[in-house]
């Protein structure tokens, strides 16, 4: 095999986990995890039951609906791999995934089928004397298979869940026209929960899952490319992982919140040869995770010399109403000296049409919610500068079609929601806000203002919780009496237009008086508008953002309430004039409420 060959795979494995021993492995891009949403958590799909079907990449145990009948579901993904490093590269994902769960028995199966492609761009080979081998377009693919199986019994004293699954993949690795390589490989992995309802009163449960899962991928042969003498190791690697999973239901198929979390850890099971020795070795079990230092405690070696090379994963997920999740995580290399912070968002149908079909109680609307699914995801890797993996996004669609065999049977059964009926109208709420500070380091003087901006918004009270959308102008201005010498003069204006999601539960603290207290996240559809020398620039920034609301509301006549409300938003946004500096979006909120 050719020099170039071999410093393409090597590449292919920094590209992958900077950990990873740059030996001869071949098919590290088996690796690469194309799986949006668990991209934007610390990729925990081992030990934590999810129900997008990308999960079974992490272990072919997961990545069950929690829906009866047959169902079916297909997302794909595009993107550039590598964009700070290369702009040739491109990584495709399509999975599609049949889902059926037998209506009188605890028995459930998914059978998925996945293809993955990753475009390495075209290539210039040269031998081992520099001489030019031509040109060729390097490509890797993956085609699988996953059967599982899950057994639920939440009728005896301790509920338990248990899926097994094991997953058939094709691997094609295509380096050049003589540089070929074809493998089948195998997957199999095992996932327990223990589902528990808490009651915190009469209508309403606590609903919480802990869970542990295990799986061994890329279980195989070795790797021998055509016209190569070397045969070379596949990245068979285990994995282990926990999670928890908390939320509160409004009813069969929706929740008020949920939380999500977990740590994982995997090692590459192959034994580095030594000089000169061909034989290929593998560790047995986990390798070198240890379950309680690298799962439980989600502790990195310090000292990758002692002979680990574990990777360590943890992350979050919160999400509202079923209708909007935000996700943190992070994934640490063997040294624990490269941390590659995760974050992703989702949108999804569910909880959007339940929220239409309560305010206007039209039953198809129901009817469509009970079967038809969708959802997209985006996440990002904010590795530190000059990393290969800095600024990777991935963003993908999704559609579910769900309990194919209950269509008819939808349109005259009851709706599971009497828990969210409306208590009032729609309710209108319009003031003023107030910004706090400026800029980080920065204190409000003649050089710096904040102004007053607006708020407008709409809201409604369901049984548990206040629901809201409002719309926020936050403004600033900056007076310059000299800048560069005092060659300019100029007054700017700095205005940053935002769209929240807000919901709150409400506290009684007499016949006239409620405080409020919840959460609120932006949209990705940030407006900004900045204006320079009389000029006006306006963009969008693709940017999120979560926080807290709290306040309090003074009752003054039936259908009309004044209120103050405190909001703190996680994340700053950057100065536009200082790179230094953070604008603050924090800040007061004076408003009246109009009941309607």
């Amino acid at each position: 095999m050719n020099k170039r060959t071999l410093v393409l795979r090597l590449l292919v494995a920094v590209i992958l986990f900077t950990g990873v021993e740059l030996q001869a492995q071949s098919a590290l891009f088996l690796l690469i995890s194309p799986i949006t949403s668990l991209n934007g958590m610390g990729e925990l799909g081992v030990g934590l039951p999810y129900e997008d079907h990308g999960a079974v990449y992490y272990n072919p145990a997961n990545g069950f609906l929690d829906s009866p009948s047959l169902s079916a579901s297909e997302s794909s993904l595009r993107m550039k791999w590598l964009p700070g490093l290369v702009d040739d590269m491109f990584l495709e994902h399509a999975h599609f995934r049949v889902s059926y769960k037998m209506s009188q028995s605890p028995l459930q199966f998914n059978l998925h089928q996945y293809e993955t492609y990753l475009d390495a761009g075209v290539q210039q080979y040269t031998d081992a004397n520099g001489t030019s081998m031509g040109i060729f377009r390097t490509w890797f693919k993956t085609n699988a298979l996953v059967l599982a199986a899950k057994y639920s019994d939440t009728t005896r004293g301790v509920p338990l869940e248990v899926s097994y699954g094991v997953a058939s993949k094709q691997v094609r690795q295509h380096l050049t026209d003589d540089a070929l390589a074809e493998n089948m490989v195998f997957d199999h992995g095992l996932l327990v929960s223990l589902p528990l309802d808490l009651k915190l009163r009469n209508d309403l449960t606590l609903s919480l899952k802990p869970s542990l899962g295990v799986s061994t991928v890329n279980i195989g042969t070795t790797v021998s490319f055509k016209g190569g003498e070397q045969e070379d190791p596949l990245p068979t690697a285990a994995r282990a992982g926990i999670g928890m999973s908390a939320s509160v239901p409004l009813g069969d198929d929706w929740n008020l919140f949920q939380y999500r979390a977990g740590n994982a850890a995997m090692d590459v099971l192959d034994v580095p040869r030594t000089s000169g020795e061909q034989k290929i070795e593998y560790q047995k079990g986990l390798g070198d995770i240890n379950f309680i230092k690298h799962v439980i405690m989600s502790d990195p070696d310090e000292d990758p010399e002692r002979g680990h090379d574990v990777e360590i994963t943890r992350g979050h997920e919160l999400s509202f109403l079923d209708f909007y999740s935000i996700r943190f995580g992070q994934h640490i290399d063997i040294a624990g000296k490269i941390i590659t912070p995760q974050s992703g968002i989702s949108y999804h149908s569910r909880g959007l049409l339940n929220l239409a079909y309560l305010i206007t109680d039209i039953h198809l609307i129901h009817v469509i919610n009970q079967h038809v699914e969708l959802s997209y995801s985006y996440a990002e890797w904010t590795a530190s500068a000059y990393h290969p993996l800095a600024g990777t996004e991935f963003d993908s669609w999704n559609i579910t079609i769900k309990n194919v065999f209950g269509i008819n049977k939808s349109f005259t059964a009851e709706p599971k929601l009497q828990l969210l009926k409306l208590k009032d109208a729609l309710k209108l709420s319009v003031g003023g806000y107030y910004p706090l500070s400026v800029a980080s380091g920065v204190e409000p003087t003649n050089e710096w203002e904040r102004i007053t901006g607006y708020t407008a918004g709409v809201e409604t009270d369901l049984k548990y919780f206040r629901l809201g959308f409002s719309l926020t102008e936050n403004s600033f201005a900056y007076h310059y009496e000299e800048l560069r010498g005092g060659l300019l003069r100029s007054d700017t204006r700095d205005e940053f237009y935002q769209l929240a999601l807000h919901a709150q539960i409400p506290f009684q603290l007499g016949s006239r008086i409620t405080l409020l207290g919840g959460f609120q996240s932006q949209s990705p559809l940030l407006h900004r508008k900045v204006t320079l020398f009389e000029q006006s620039i306006s963009y969008t920034s693709y940017e999120y953002n979560y926080g807290l609301r709290v306040g309090l509301e003074l009752k003054l006549i039936e259908r009309f309430s004044v209120r103050g409300s405190y909001s703190y938003w996680h994340d700053d946004m950057d100065s536009f004039f200082n790179p230094d500096q953070k604008v603050k979006l924090s800040g007061l909120i004076v408003e009246g409420v109009f009941g309607l």
